[in-house]
């Protein structure tokens, strides 16, 4: 005969019911837990997945007539692009609305750049070209008024400055033109799509993924980074950002060896520019804007250094911006850890650290006639 302990069986079967309720009462305030971080997380504006500015607007590019350009800002453009409210002008440039014709008594500043000068996320007051403006019309250049030309386009790479300079710039009649270089200004030309964007005819594989899982986010980890504030907060703890993985820092420092096509084509244009300049008797500076980061990869530091000895080999105007962008926190300096674009605080330290160097050398240009044919 068997003999069965009810009261052994009883106390068995009340302890799974206890653990079971415990289990059940953990996972109700884990849950509270989450809704409540979740909650406090929007209050706060904290967890937001990193902004990434878009071009915002299919029409925002036109194709050029010059040959060798592939696109221009469309001209009179009123609308938003790449994150802020802008208003171009007739000449397809983001700067106030001016006749070519140089007015008497006044000193021209020509910048030259992509969407770091153009101002990516900034509004048209914000931009440091803007500010430069100001600035120098303000007593630096002894009463001078000074007008700041922006004809940077987000895109343009070097060999697409020079030829603006070449084709375009001159006829603004510069007493400085300011060349602003960037990290990927060695990467080959876009092309303006059926759509409206820009894009690469064979993008790199690296690009391709990029979008797909950083940008786009793909997948269920792409949804909860962009949709669930407290998966996004850890995410962006425990995750480089795109540009600081060693996969694409191999790549920029691949963009700059000794024989890189890029970097030779880039090294020629802004030699052209300068040459061009000194004929004219016009001011050339060459600045470089690196991209924020504390620590500093070793590749960047390696890069800042080609472009300044590049510039102290050719006898020309350097900066490096590297220690005004960097003197405050990189989250505070760019738009985003996936944006590295300057902020509103960014394009203030850049105006500030451009412009003892921009009135020096507005002061010691002697621009000549225009040269029509001289390049």
């Amino acid at each position: 005969m068997t003999v069965v302990n009810h009261g052994h069986v009883g106390q068995t079967n009340r302890g799974w019911r206890r653990l079971l309720s415990n289990v059940a009462l953990a996972a109700v305030a884990a849950f509270f837990a989450f809704a409540l971080a979740e909650i406090l997380l929007r209050f706060l504006g904290l967890g937001r997945a990193p902004v990434l500015l878009s071009q915002d607007s299919p029409g925002f590019f036109v194709h050029s007539k010059v040959v060798g350009l592939s696109y221009e800002i469309r001209p009179d453009f009123v609308g938003r692009a790449f994150g802020a409210e802008v208003r171009i002008n007739s000449h397809g440039m983001r700067s106030p609305e001016r006749p070519i014709a140089k007015p008497k008594g006044v000193r021209r500043v020509l910048i030259l750049g992509d969407s770091v000068a153009f101002g990516h996320g900034v509004e048209q007051a914000a931009m440091f070209s803007a500010l430069l403006e100001d600035s120098l019309s303000d007593g630096t250049t002894k009463g001078m008024q000074v007008e700041v030309i922006n004809a940077s386009v987000p895109g343009y790479n070097s060999e697409q400055q020079w030829l603006f300079l070449r084709e375009k710039g001159f006829a603004w009649q510069p007493d400085v033109v300011l060349l602003v270089a960037v990290i990927n200004d060695v990467e080959p030309i876009y092309e303006l799509t059926n759509e409206g964007g820009l894009a690469w005819k064979n993008p790199p594989e690296l690009y391709r993924d990029i979008l797909e899982n950083e940008i786009v986010g793909r997948g269920m980890g792409g949804f909860l980074r962009n949709h669930v504030r407290v998966f996004g907060l850890l995410d962006h703890a425990l995750r480089q950002p795109y540009l600081l993985t060693k996969r694409y820092l191999d790549y920029l420092g691949s963009l700059y060896v000794a024989d890189s096509a890029g970097w030779r084509a880039a090294q020629k244009a802004i030699c052209a520019m300068h040459v061009m300049c000194q004929a004219r008797g016009i001011g050339f500076v060459l600045a470089y804007c690196p991209v924020p980061a504390q620590p500093e990869p070793a590749v960047f530091r390696q890069i800042r250094g080609q472009y300044s000895a590049f510039a102290q080999r050719e006898g020309i105007t350097f900066v490096d911006l590297y220690d005004a962008e960097n003197s405050r926190p990189v989250k505070r300096v760019t738009i985003s850890s996936l944006d590295r674009h300057p902020s509103i605080l960014g394009h203030k330290l850049i105006a500030d650290a451009l412009r003892p160097l921009v009135a020096r050398e507005i002061s010691q240009a002697r621009p000549a006639p225009f040269l029509n044919d001289e390049r």
